[in-house]
């Protein structure tokens, strides 16, 4: 199981979970620290990689040896980064909001999202010229992209996707802030996908081939927009709102990936 420091600080407890239930099944499952200093290593010596590290290179070096990674590297790449997750919904037609790259900046106001941004970070509302350069002084080493802002902000949903099942729905509100995050302080409760969403999720899935994701839909023009994927999706909602065996369905996955291999 991969981790990059500060996630691995985080997570401890689900880190400890999933050791314990892969102990259970007959698996030994080790934690690696990494960060953007990874050098290729050695995989030979294992079956499958966790890969909660978001970076997709590792992934691919797993794969290349004909290990299984999850998720795998097209999913992490495709996640995160936002603007190739924006052109990935336009190619399957999904509703989205328009989203462009600098010096094609749509009208005030707009978001302002780090391309490899997650859990909120790096996510900025800008009315105005003086917002604007703002941000950009903060983001001046780091890729960004540039969203229409939609007309419901402080609501979006997440699906949590194992598979390709749909586990849970959460709606996400928030009276205070743009964004719905729950770990920004937004409000949570379970939602039933509609038809249109769980048309999303499917034509994603297809693609992607993920093993667990989030897919974050936001409102727009009274309809559901994919807003988001996320690859490294907590799971703290899903254990807040339900009863959903969230450890013993990731191992069933991964027990899944390793029988088709066989």
């Amino acid at each position: 199981m991969l981790y990059t420091f500060s996630d691995a600080e985080k997570n401890r407890w689900f880190i400890r979970q999933m050791q314990q239930e892969g102990a259970r099944r007959g698996h030994l499952l080790s934690l690696y620290l990494v960060d953007q200093t990874w050098g290729e290593r050695d995989f030979s010596a294992c079956d499958f990689c966790i890969n909660r590290s978001r970076m997709a290179r590792i992934s691919r070096e797993a794969e290349a040896l004909g290990k299984i990674s999850i998720n795998n590297a097209k999913t992490i790449r495709m996640a995160n980064d936002k603007w190739l997750t924006y052109q990935l919904l336009k190619k399957l037609e999904l509703p989205c909001m328009d989203t462009f790259l600098p010096g094609e900046e749509p009208a005030y106001p707009f978001v302002v999202k780090s391309r490899a941004g997650h859990g909120g970070s790096e996510v900025f509302l800008v009315k105005n010229d003086e917002e604007y350069a703002a941000v950009q002084e903060k983001l001046a080493d780091t890729p960004y992209i540039l969203q229409a802002f939609c007309d419901e902000p402080g609501v979006d949903v997440r699906a949590y996707v194992m598979g390709d099942q749909v586990m849970a729905a959460v709606k996400r509100t928030s009276q205070t802030d743009f964004r719905s995050n729950f770990s920004l302080g937004g409000q949570v409760g379970q939602f039933a996908l509609t038809r249109e969403q769980q048309r999303a999720v499917r034509k994603l899935q297809k693609v992607l081939n993920s093993d667990y994701i989030g897919i974050d839909f936001i409102r727009h023009r009274e309809q559901w927009v994919v807003n988001e994927i996320e690859d490294a999706a907590g799971a703290r909602m899903l254990y807040s709102l339900t009863d959903v065996d969230f450890i013993g369905r990731y191992w069933d996955q991964i027990e899944i990936r390793l029988e088709e291999r066989e």
